[in-house]
């Protein structure tokens, strides 16, 4: 899509709008009929970026299909929860795995760390976090190694 707003940048006095269908991209490439060769190899491109837009679009229509389908099989209602979509739903069934595992609500509610009963801990018994997805960072959850942070001396500019 970045690509694309680029191209029509250049095509485009002003460009386009900042959320573009791929329809609204087409109606918008069809109306420009460049003369000379740079243009025409952008309008190309343009055109090209569209039709790859689409079949992505395709491609996300079934997936989100699908995950309803998976979520709905699972007897889950948190489709019916305002802002949450097919794909939110799944990711939340898949991060908690079976709820059965958790002796009960409160339990569950401290292991995805939201209000719940406040769980006493003996106060000889020290507290080991688990090692969940969430604690994990971004480079963790995207495969990446950490940068080093940038080392700045007491007194020194």
């Amino acid at each position: 899509m970045n690509r694309l707003h680029r191209l029509l940048l250049e095509l485009f006095p002003g460009g386009a709008k900042q959320y573009l269908s791929a329809r609204q991209a087409r109606a918008l490439i069809a109306t420009t009929k460049p003369r000379d060769l740079v243009g025409q190899t952008r309008r190309r491109l343009a055109v090209e970026l569209v039709t790859e837009l689409e079949a992505i679009d395709r491609k996300i229509k079934v997936a989100e299909k699908d995950l309803a389908a998976v979520v709905t099989e699972r007897g889950s209602t948190l489709m019916e929860l305002t802002g949450i979509g097919p794909t939110g739903a799944a990711r939340l069934l898949a991060d908690g795995g079976d709820i059965h595992r958790f002796r009960d609500k409160d339990r569950f509610a401290s292991w995805n760390r939201t209000p719940g009963r406040v769980l006493r801990r003996p106060a000889t018994a020290q507290a080991v976090p688990g090692r969940q997805p969430s604690d994990q960072p971004d480079s963790a959850r995207h495969g990446r190694r950490p940068t080093a942070q940038p080392h700045t001396r007491s007194g020194v500019l």
